[in-house]
């Protein structure tokens, strides 16, 4: 799956899954109960698939759409995208998005001050905590109770 969406987007997707309403503003598990494609859901659907995984896929077949979704059915949509390594790999694809940006902002013809506004804009639209000197970031992984399996990696999924 190609995804041509700003990572801003992408974070969003992961606030909906994910954030906490009262930092967000926005109720968790919307997209999931709407049932809507999100490039989460798609590559752990993508991925579960690539490992034969029936449990993860019968957990998403079952609760996204599902508009009574109870906060345990929302809770195992979360481990699959977890144990699927779908967060993960959004995580990553934002990380890398921010990267270029970053880089083509430092090497654009900028007077100091508003590269660093803009470097700091960007940072803020992709929910990335700013760092010191250059870029990095390391994705994080909500804890579970298994690790997100092996053999299939972002740019398998064609990000």
């Amino acid at each position: 799956m190609r995804s041509s969406l700003p990572a801003f987007q992408l974070r969003d997707d992961l606030y909906g899954a994910f954030g906490d309403p009262r930092q967000t503003g926005k109720p968790s598990g919307d997209d999931i109960r709407d049932g809507k494609l999100t490039p989460l859901v798609a590559v752990a659907r993508a991925r579960a698939v690539a490992n034969g995984d029936e449990a993860s896929l019968a957990v998403l077949e079952g609760c996204v759409g599902a508009r009574d979704l109870t906060p345990a059915d929302l809770a195992a949509v979360r481990h699959v995208l977890v144990f699927t390594g779908a967060r993960s790999a959004v995580e990553t694809k934002i990380a890398r998005l921010v990267a270029q940006s970053m880089n083509h902002l430092t090497s654009a013809n900028l007077e100091p001050s508003a590269r660093r506004r803009l470097h700091a804009l960007a940072l803020a639209a992709a929910g990335t905590p700013a760092t010191t000197g250059s870029f990095t970031s390391q994705p994080t992984e909500e804890a579970g109770p298994l690790s997100s399996p092996s053999g299939s990696t972002a740019e398998a999924d064609g990000w």
